[in-house]
């Protein structure tokens, strides 16, 4: 229905409207507990809501402005136990959920809590901090002399607006019509990590680069240029790209693509360079086993050769 939501405007209202409830019994909508597990996978709007529904603060401060207006409710279950639920919303203007939705919904219920269960398993590991590729385009933070915050990009605030959630800052916070208390934080991350005088003003300083690793395992990289301001004054740009560990994107190419773990290992390799004899020396296999691994990943990943697969962007 929409791209590029603006999760630090919305995600605080959402929060502030459910603060200190259950997620399973959310005003307006039937107590999940009360749904009927055992009868079907997919209720229909009528289903999971209350009969006030569209009196609700909810509906008219959060959906409503979104224009959430019809719905499904997905039941998800993963070896026997309940995973949990995913909504699926259409604008009025689009056509009406029907019972092909509803009968493909059943269908995919259960992949869907399959992914989840894997995203668990590897959210559960731990994984080096070295920083890999981009996971998406850069956002830009502008900072004057004294270290304030003079500008900053959606994307970049989104990017410091999850590092935020993990330290538990309060989501009224970021709420605010000026979201000063946002800026402060960035402001805040951007001194501490550029402590060491590499964006001091000088005459065409280098950009310093440095690597953010947050205990939630997000990782940032930073890259900052001094750039001449108005009045004779620097100012210090900041890109910021969000990076992923090369050990996490193995994980999560081996469940998206439903890879072998030395499957994964391999196609990574071979995006860097080696040929395929030098990375079977280095995994210690034969030449021919090592063929046959190329083998698999390019029917696994529907390329036509082994330069397709080299070049296979990794999603």
């Amino acid at each position: 229905m929409f791209s590029n939501l603006d999760q630090s405007k919305w995600v605080p209202i959402l929060a502030e409207l459910t603060q200190g409830r259950d997620p399973a019994a959310l005003p307006s909508f039937r107590p999940r507990n009360l749904l009927d597990r055992t009868r079907q996978v997919v209720f229909r709007h009528e289903e999971f809501t209350l009969p006030d529904y569209r009196n609700s603060s909810l509906y008219n401060d959060f959906l409503r402005p979104l224009n959430l207006e019809q719905g499904l409710l997905v039941q998800l279950e993963a070896h026997g136990q309940l995973v949990g639920y995913y909504p699926l919303y259409r604008s009025s203007a689009m056509k009406p959920f029907d019972q092909d939705d509803r009968r493909f919904l059943s269908a995919a219920a259960p992949h869907i809590a399959h992914g989840l269960h894997a995203a668990k398993l590897i959210n559960s590991m731990t994984y080096p901090v070295e920083p890999g590729a981009p996971v998406s385009g850069p956002g830009v933070v502008v900072m004057d002399g004294d270290g304030r915050i003079v500008g900053m990009d959606q994307q970049a605030r989104s990017f410091f607006f999850q590092l935020a959630m993990h330290e538990k800052l309060q989501w009224s916070a970021f709420a605010e019509p000026q979201l000063r208390s946002l800026l402060d934080y960035v402001a805040t991350k951007l001194r501490n990590v550029f402590s060491h005088g590499e964006l001091s003003p000088s005459d065409g300083p280098p950009p310093a680069a440095r690597i953010l690793s947050h205990a939630a395992g997000i990782i940032l990289r930073l890259t900052g240029y001094v750039t001449p301001g108005e009045g004779g004054r620097d100012l210090f740009v900041v890109l910021v790209e969000q990076i992923e560990p090369e050990a996490l994107a193995q994980a999560r190419i081996m469940y998206r693509h439903g890879l072998a773990p030395r499957e994964a290992e391999m196609l990574m390799m071979l995006r860097r360079g080696p040929s395929v004899a030098q990375i079977a020396a280095e995994l210690g296999i034969s030449k021919p086993t090592a063929k046959t691994y190329v083998r698999n990943l390019i029917e696994k990943l529907g390329v036509s050769n082994l330069s397709h697969l080299r070049a296979n962007t990794l999603t």
